[in-house]
């Protein structure tokens, strides 16, 4: 059903690292590279389907250390930085352009922070004409003061290897998988319902990302920029200093919206009709973004807090 390449990249920390690219593509020459979330990895058939459908080509990345790319050596979604994911991206989208004209990225949770900051550095480079970004990561669903308390992972302690000691809870997982009494139909091997561990290490580098993004990230390309009314979809309690923002060029993502030339003036953040640039943060916002027929379908997967592992 999809096509499938191996993405062979340098080694990291752990030493061999591979990215897996999966493709379904009916010959247009507008094109989708849609990137999950933590403890994730592609398996949303019906994402595909949508943008067949509208005559979009589709395409999936199991980042490294994720799914069809975990290495027996590796350690599930351990990185020292965000911009590690940089490479596969990077080859992912070349072998895309190839054949294609237009690309838009679709990321979800911490995938969008990624796609955020992966576009700010390819800016002007005419790589990608769009972002559609589902609940993405931009800040920790949780109170203040233990934000503050994760931005001590800065310190020396980020280098430890240890998991946190957060616990760990079924709940998500088995509400959202199929023998449960969910709608998903995913590998537990692959996606356990108990979550990855979370490391030091990982969550230092995802706390850098998002001060990076809420310090103005000035990509210019389109993004919508869609989250629950309830829950933890963008981040509710974003810095203060985020500024809002607009797009001047009309706009249109494969399968989403029109860009109307209108954005919530909170933050920028998308609404029902519209599409706002990713500068610098897009869902800075306390509105809810409505839903518009027509838009990329979500793919609801565990974005949703420390507790249920982001």
């Amino acid at each position: 059903m999809y096509e499938t390449t191996v993405l062979r990249l340098p080694s990291d920390f752990e030493g061999e690292v591979v990215a897996t690219l999966l493709a379904r593509t009916a010959g247009s020459r507008r094109a989708v590279l849609y990137l999950h979330g933590f403890t994730d990895y592609f398996f949303q058939d019906h994402l595909a389907d949508f943008y067949l459908e509208r005559g979009v080509d589709f395409y999936a990345l199991d980042l490294r250390k994720y799914g069809r790319s975990l290495l027996p050596h590796q350690t599930r979604g351990l990185i020292r930085s965000v911009t590690d994911y940089f490479p596969e991206i990077d080859e992912a989208v070349r072998l895309i352009r190839k054949d294609h004209d237009e690309l838009t990225l679709n990321a979800h949770s911490t995938g969008g922070l990624v796609a955020a900051l992966w576009a700010d550095r390819a800016r002007g480079k005419g790589l990608v004409q769009g972002l559609v970004l589902n609940s993405p990561f931009l800040d920790l669903n949780v109170p203040y003061p233990l934000r503050l308390a994760a931005d001590l992972l800065k310190t020396p302690l980020s280098y430890t290897t240890r998991p946190l000691p957060l616990g760990v809870s079924t709940a998500y997982g088995q509400s959202i998988h199929r023998d449960h009494g969910g709608e998903w139909d995913f590998d537990l091997e692959l996606k356990p319902l108990g979550g990855f561990d979370v490391h030091a290490t990982w969550l230092a580098a995802i706390r850098r990302a998002q001060r990076r993004l809420h310090g103005g990230s000035p990509s210019t390309c389109p993004c919508w920029c869609s989250r629950p009314r309830r829950g933890s979809g963008c981040a509710t309690s974003a810095p203060r200093r985020a500024r809002p923002t607009s797009c001047s060029t009309p706009a249109r993502s494969p399968g989403g919206p029109p860009r109307s030339g209108r954005t919530s003036p909170a933050c920028g953040c998308a609404t029902a009709s519209t599409t706002s640039c990713c500068r610098p943060n897009p869902c800075a916002s306390r509105s809810s973004t409505r839903s518009t027929a027509g838009r990329a379908p979500t793919s609801r997967d565990d974005h949703q807090g420390m507790a249920n592992r982001p």
